[in-house]
């Protein structure tokens, strides 16, 4: 340490920094460490670009996705109007709350009761929003 008196106060300089191994750390050493740092910066915004682009592809997929469940739903769900709100009804739900919304669904005519059972079911299925077996579906939708 170098210290000095500025203004009545002691200010101490570090002259040399050591390494884990006891080496002085030099200039040469420094800049190792800096190009180092600028190569992770470098790899970090490489990084950051695939995960733009693989968020668009995913979006891009789900956005596909929504309009193949919409037009197969329409063969089932009489409005357009109807299938989007079914699918907002439907999304993140579990399985028991999906067969009492589809119930209603039958109730108020928007869809139709020959179509609730086999079709429906394989397209929920297929698209992941109802995850358990038909006979859960048919023994749901049985009661009814």
């Amino acid at each position: 340490l170098e210290c000095l008196t500025f203004f009545g106060y002691e200010v101490c300089f570090i002259k040399q920094c050591y390494d884990k191994n006891s080496r002085v750390l030099s200039k040469v050493y420094n800049n190792e460490v800096a190009e180092k740092i600028n190569s992770l910066e470098e790899q970090l915004a490489n990084e950051k670009e695939k995960n733009k682009k693989l968020e668009k592809d995913v979006e891009f997929h789900k956005n596909e996705r929504n309009d193949m469940l919409k037009e197969l739903l329409s063969h089932i769900i009489h409005k357009e109007s109807d299938v989007e709100e079914f699918l907002e009804l439907v999304d993140g739900r579990s399985d028991p709350e999906i067969i009492d919304i589809v119930k209603q669904w039958v109730a108020g005519d928007k869809i139709t009761r020959k179509m609730k059972n086999r079709a429906l079911w394989q397209i929920l299925h297929a698209a992941k929003i109802y995850k358990t077996g038909e006979p859960n579906w048919n023994a749901g939708l049985r009661k009814y």
